[in-house]
């Protein structure tokens, strides 16, 4: 799947995918059916990035997910915000951010 800026231009966000999940895991779609999506992230998607990202054995040691955030998040997001060579793409289920992508 490509999410270059062509495919997912500025004025829409969230490409929406079928995804459905039923108890242990199994596809069963009279369980639950969501839909998985993918996007840019936002500015307000930073303190979710954050406490994703430090929810893990290695980031833990090296992520601050306190408040307020320290400013230095903002600053790397909007770095890489700037930067056409990169792209922050967030994962959502039933609208919560529930994965990142650099």
């Amino acid at each position: 799947m490509n999410f270059s800026r062509k495919i997912l231009p500025l004025g829409k966000t969230r490409l929406k995918l079928p995804f459905k999940w039923g108890l242990g895991g199994t596809q069963d779609s009279s369980v639950m059916t969501s839909e998985i999506q993918f996007g840019y992230a936002k500015s307000s998607d930073i303190s979710t990035i954050v406490a994703l990202l430090a929810d893990d054995p290695l980031g833990s040691k090296r992520e601050r997910f306190e408040s307020p955030l320290p400013a230095c998040y903002r600053d790397a997001f909007a770095s890489i915000n700037e930067d056409p060579n990169n792209e922050l793409i967030v994962t959502t289920l039933d609208e919560k951010v529930i994965a990142v992508l650099h």
